[in-house]
């Protein structure tokens, strides 16, 4: 399993996941701003991966493959769940930015 690791696609693929993590670790302790700039991080790993998988010469298959694999579940991760996330906590928790018939009055009048 190591032996895979040790391809530099793979190991960039693997700096994006923990990115991702730790965006996700700092999106559910509502540090927002410092999550979203982690993730850009995640981000330029994912594209930076692509590149170098493209670069590199001799690259046995069943490592690609591996990296195919690692490649699509940070896709999943840093495109899918990690920005669910962001907006759940953004909303507070609500899908919906205020109740409009709380009984308190307002469109967005929190009691």
């Amino acid at each position: 399993m190591l032996k895979y690791l040790w391809d530099p696609a793979n190991a960039i693929t693997i700096t994006g996941l923990l990115f991702s993590s730790t965006s996700l670790f700092l999106a559910l302790s509502e540090r927002l701003e410092l999550s979203v700039a982690v993730a850009l991080w995640a981000v330029l790993s994912d594209h930076l991966d692509g590149y170098v998988a493209g670069r590199t010469k001799g690259r046995d298959p069943d490592v690609a493959r591996m990296g195919a694999s690692l490649d699509g579940f940070a896709d999943i991760v840093y495109g899918a769940v990690l920005p669910a996330v962001i907006v759940v906590q953004v909303s507070q928790g609500s899908p919906l930015p205020c109740d409009r018939n709380r009984a308190t009055g307002g469109w967005c009048n929190k009691a």
